[in-house]
Order: structure tokens, then sequence, then C-alpha cells
């Protein structure tokens, strides 16, 4: 089941939030994939299921090294992303380091940047905020 990028793990809304922002190109500082960005480590913290990076065989503590040919920097994905959108646009390419092992992965991606953002659903309960509330 392909649930990325417009849905969740189970699918559909849950707990009275949706994520179909997911799609949003405003960045949002709630979850999402998260790469931890101080040299000389840059590992993966967080995958998400199903998304390309995901079936490009990425997953969690991999460090990413380069983008393109050209040394991780954040800024540095981002302006790959964005280009690989482009008419014409190539497929992203990471060099990685698997403990001593190296590999490049090919992500062929051409929906631009990306930011996942939780939204009120109207009229449902709200499941989550308690969880998540200082006690």
């Amino acid at each position: 089941m392909n649930t990325w990028p417009n849905r969740g793990a189970s699918g559909g809304p849950c707990g009275g939030w949706n994520n179909e922002s997911l799609n949003s190109q405003k960045k949002s500082d709630q979850a999402g994939l998260t790469q931890a960005n101080r040299p000389p480590r840059n590992p993966v913290r967080f995958m998400l299921w199903d998304s390309p990076a995901f079936r490009a065989g990425l997953t969690k503590d991999l460090t990413l090294l380069a983008v393109n040919l050209r040394s991780y920097e954040a800024d540095v994905l981002r302006d790959a992303v964005t280009a690989a959108a482009k008419p014409g646009g190539l497929p992203v390419e990471l060099l990685l380091k698997d403990g001593s092992d190296y590999r490049i992965a090919r992500i062929d991606w051409r929906g631009g940047l990306r930011y996942p953002a939780l939204e009120r659903i109207d009229g449902k309960a709200d499941l989550l905020t308690p969880i998540l509330s200082a006690r």
C-alpha cells in the first residue's frame, strides 16, 4: 500500500488530526524526515515509511556525505530536490556511509520540497494534544 505522500501509516486521519498538508511547500518545525546537520557526521534521524527515499534504500542512521557529488549541507540537499522537480531535472544522488561501507542511492522524486505538518480536523475529538501536553 502506498501511503506516501498524502496519508499516514494508517492511511488517513487519526485522533482528530490530518496530515494532508504534507504536500505543502511551507517549512514546518513539526515531524518529518530529519537530518542532523553537524559535520562531520550527518546521520539520517527519521525516515518516512514508503517515501521515495525509503524506496531507494535509505534507513535510519546512515551518514549522508554528499548530494549530487557536492559535499552535504542542508542547502545543497534542498537545491538538489528543487532542481529535480524542474522539467528535465535529474534524480537526486546521495553518497551514503553505512558503517565502513559506502554506496550511492538515486532518488527519482519530481515533487519538489515537502514539509509535513498536522492540521486539526474540525468537529473531531482531539486525542493528540492531551498526550503531548506537559504534565
